[in-house]
């Protein structure tokens, strides 16, 4: 994007605004903290997105608390990655 001028874009929102940048090709690096509660309703994320594992690599790590981790980078392969370093944030960002 011409406006990052080189430097890392951070998104923020429901759902419906991931779902949307992702769609459109717009993400590199995505976490996803999964609770294991229900709260009884929302937007799912995952509606829409059928084959988006085909351009990730994506690696999920389960927390003492249950909550799983998962994190999505994108590859050429889109095969589970177990060996890869999970995402960190890093550099600057605009």
């Amino acid at each position: 994007m011409e406006a990052a001028r080189g430097l890392d874009v951070r998104i923020g929102g429901g759902p419906t605004v991931v779902r949307d940048f992702l769609k459109a090709g717009l993400i590199d690096a995505l976490h996803v903290a999964i609770a294991p509660i229900l709260l009884g309703g929302g937007v799912r994320l995952w509606d829409e997105l059928r084959g988006l594992e085909q351009n990730y690599a994506v690696r999920v790590e389960t927390a003492e608390s249950g909550t799983e981790h998962l994190t999505f980078t994108r590859s050429t392969g889109g095969a589970e990655t177990p060996d890869a370093e999970p995402w960190r944030p890093v550099g600057n960002t605009l």
